[in-house]
């Protein structure tokens, strides 16, 4: 089969944001992913729509399942389904190397753009991946707004105490000249509440929070806006679906 063109990045703004939530974790990533983008596709226009996916989604068989391992097919599936839908993926994805269990990262893909956006340094005692003992979080100017990230327990506990990590993304996200800041959380958050840690972050960023286990739902929380005080969304239980709001 004829490997299909990767187009470049659009020039566009990016419109939507929107969480994925893995409440099952027997659906195969990239197929259950590919399945929802096509049941939303039907009544939403999905296009320019930034999607955040939950910690390790290259692992097959449940984060903490006896059988899981990585599935390297994910990885380029998530490229080809951008493409497909004209969307962008903030996707939390377990490093592949030859040896020891790589880094757990997050990845911006959008097009034939791929780039790094933050590794975990916290460990969860999962073994499915090697904490990385530095402070590699890099937000990004993308398509009109600063893109940022941490995974799952790196961005549990927002100042209390204050942390040098937070403390340090906040001052590089505020030097990004955008039109607003996203902060996207790919988790498996468990005994962390994900609804509070997404409200502890400063309320100038939209937060999403995609998680991937039945119970912490996953989170979109708007930035406010003058004179509002806007509502998050949230979705959990033991399926696997789409939550889509607007950046306007």
């Amino acid at each position: 089969m004829k490997t299909p063109e990767i187009p470049p990045v659009p020039a566009r703004p990016l419109g939507k944001i929107a969480a994925f939530h893995c409440g099952n974790q027997e659906a195969h990533p990239t197929e259950s992913l590919a399945a929802c983008l096509a049941d939303c596709a039907k009544n939403t226009d999905l296009t320019d729509c930034l999607i955040v996916t939950p910690e390790g989604f290259n692992i097959v068989r449940g984060y903490w399942g006896a059988n899981r391992e990585l599935d390297r097919s994910i990885s380029p599936a998530l490229t080809l389904l951008a493409v497909q839908y004209k969307v962008t993926f903030v996707s939390g994805l377990i490093e592949e190397p030859e040896i020891a269990p790589g880094h757990s990262s997050v990845y911006l893909i959008d097009g034939s753009e791929r780039r790094l956006l933050s590794r975990k340094a916290g460990n969860d005692g999962s073994g499915n991946y090697t904490p990385c003992p530095d402070d590699w979080n890099r937000p990004i100017q993308h398509r009109g707004w600063c893109i940022g990230a941490l995974i799952c327990m790196d961005a549990g506990d927002f100042n209390s105490p204050p942390k040098e990590r937070h403390n340090a993304l906040l001052l590089r996200m505020a030097a990004c000249e955008a039109g607003g800041s996203l902060l996207c959380i790919p988790a498996r958050m468990q005994s962390y509440g994900s609804r509070a840690v997404a409200d502890a972050w400063p309320s100038h960023l939209t937060i999403a929070v995609a998680n991937g286990d039945l119970t912490q739902p996953s989170v979109i929380r708007p930035r406010a806006a003058i004179g509002s005080d806007p509502a998050p969304a949230w979705y959990g239980g033991a399926s696997n679906a789409l939550l889509i709001r607007s950046l306007a």
